[in-house]
């Protein structure tokens, strides 16, 4: 079973990257804290604690953490200055391959 979430931009208050450490650590993560403090809850049910940490893990060296952190703040940074452009898209230099480590 897999769930997907959406989150608005706008909720996002902070974000985190962590890259692997020592030899045993197998992954890196991303942290994203929000604003969204319950999710509604279909029916006469009461709302649930919310979304305002999520935390996911990559596999070491599968994924280019620092691109993902030039893409967070990108959508962040300019969210709290209000420089998004009107399509709210990032600039396709933010997405380039981080050079080998």
């Amino acid at each position: 079973k897999v769930e997907y979430k959406s989150i608005p931009w706008t909720s996002v208050q902070a974000f985190a990257v962590r890259s692997a450490g020592a030899v045993f650590d197998k992954d890196s993560e991303m942290m994203i804290w929000t604003d969204i403090m319950f999710e509604p809850q279909v029916g006469d049910d009461p709302p649930q604690p919310g979304m305002s940490y999520l935390e996911q893990d990559f596999r070491k060296d599968k994924v280019d953490l620092m691109a993902i952190h030039r893409y967070l703040s990108a959508k962040v940074l300019a969210l709290s200055n209000d420089l998004l452009q009107s399509s709210g898209e990032v600039a396709p230099e933010v997405l380039t391959p981080s050079p080998p480590a």
